[in-house]
């Protein structure tokens, strides 16, 4: 075994430990400036359920709301699915979905954040790349309530929540669930690099142990490397995908070991995000 991987193991919730305080530290100065005028501007009044075809349906706090009606003869309407899924969302998964477009798009540790209009949700969804679309699908269709910053911590969350809806609490290797070889690289192109590079040093750390041999594969080689991997190896890798791990698993034991840190880091994450979200 690598003693790297080992060193890995050890470090990882240090690593983890310190980005949760500076989450922490960095959520109780968002609250701190979030002032009257964000938040008198963020909660317009109730607004006529009906739109004309070139404008979003209007923001409502019903929960019930309507679609724009078809649009007359010779003119051209416009999408706004996403905003009619956010107007049919409950309030907290309202907050989440604006929270993250602007936690998304925000420079590290901004002195001013520029907080998004509800007016404006359809056009940020238009102009959001893939993995700001993937994580507000998730938050509106699963009714999430938690604002996400990035697609590593999309990929945490989404992966907890997934077993949580079904029903497991302690999976094991059986339940994990593995893509296709077309879907895993399609996943693999969008995530993140340090979640690129986890997939990557599995995938040589597994090469070294069975045949004593170290080797980096490049990004390219990861569909054929994905379709000769025998299935533990695939689960392993699927794992580290799904959940957006930033270190390489050498053990199915590892991969738990991790995996119950790393729930106990998110469950602290969501109680601080949920205690600092501003509250219309």
């Amino acid at each position: 075994m690598l003693s790297q991987t080992a060193f890995g193991l050890y470090c990882l919730p240090r690593v983890l430990m310190r980005r949760a305080q500076d989450v922490h530290a960095t959520h109780r100065s968002v609250l701190a400036s979030c002032s009257l005028a964000r938040l008198v501007a963020g909660c317009p009044a109730i607004m006529s359920s009906r739109a004309d075809s070139m404008s979003p349906p209007p923001y409502s706090f019903e929960v019930s709301s309507f679609p724009p009606p078809p649009p007359h003869e010779g003119e051209i309407s416009r999408n706004w699915d996403f905003q009619a899924k956010f107007e049919a969302a409950e309030e907290p998964v309202r907050l989440a979905v604006l929270d993250t477009i602007t936690a998304w798009t925000a420079p590290p540790k901004p002195d001013v954040w520029d907080w998004i209009e509800r007016n404006e949700v359809q056009d940020a969804y238009d102009n959001a790349p893939v993995d700001l679309k993937r994580a507000l699908d998730f938050i509106t269709d699963c009714g999430y309530p938690t604002y996400l910053s990035d697609d590593k911590d999309r990929r945490t969350h989404q992966y907890f929540w997934r077993l949580a809806s079904a029903g497991i609490e302690d999976p094991g290797v059986d339940t994990l669930p593995i893509l296709s070889a077309s879907a895993f690289v399609a996943d693999f192109d969008y995530a993140h690099e340090e979640v690129k590079r986890a997939v990557l040093s599995t995938c040589a750390i597994w090469k070294y142990n069975v045949q004593d041999e170290y080797r980096m594969p490049a990004p390219h080689e990861m569909l054929e490397i994905y379709q000769q991997s025998p299935k533990k190896l695939k689960t392993w890798l699927n794992w580290v995908l799904q959940i957006g791990c930033e270190a390489s698993i050498q053990s199915t034991e590892t991969l738990r070991s991790f995996q119950k840190f790393l729930k106990r880091h998110l469950d602290a994450k969501i109680a601080i995000r949920n205690e600092v979200q501003p509250i219309i």
